[in-house]
């Protein structure tokens, strides 16, 4: 009798192990982050940055459709430093260039 109940228990955890697996797979993948790019673009047209862009292809579609950072570079100067500073995100993967040394000038 014990060996029947021992099957019997041993079989129901199979059934339970394939039943969270076919669950797993059935829930969806976690989405993708959003590319630092469209975030920015996003905001570019958030904040109507394509007046003040020098490309006339922003200002005639009213539309950021150059690369985002060059129509944020305009607007970075006059928007408020707590956007700015959300603005200024930069791609994980990209190093940072160093700065050439000013030399101090009294």
């Amino acid at each position: 009798m014990n060996d029947m109940r021992n099957r019997v228990q041993a079989i129901a955890h199979k059934i339970l192990d394939v039943t969270e697996t076919l669950v797993d797979r059935m829930a969806a993948p976690p989405a993708p982050p959003t590319p630092v790019a469209v975030t920015r673009r996003l905001l570019a047209n958030r904040f109507r940055v394509w007046e003040l862009c020098a490309n006339k292809a922003c200002r005639r579609s009213q539309c950021c459709r150059g690369e985002p950072l060059n129509c944020l570079r305009y607007g970075l100067p006059v928007m408020p430093d707590a956007l700015a500073g959300l603005l200024k995100m930069r791609h994980p993967r990209k190093r940072r260039r160093r700065l050439p040394a000013r030399a101090e000038t009294c």
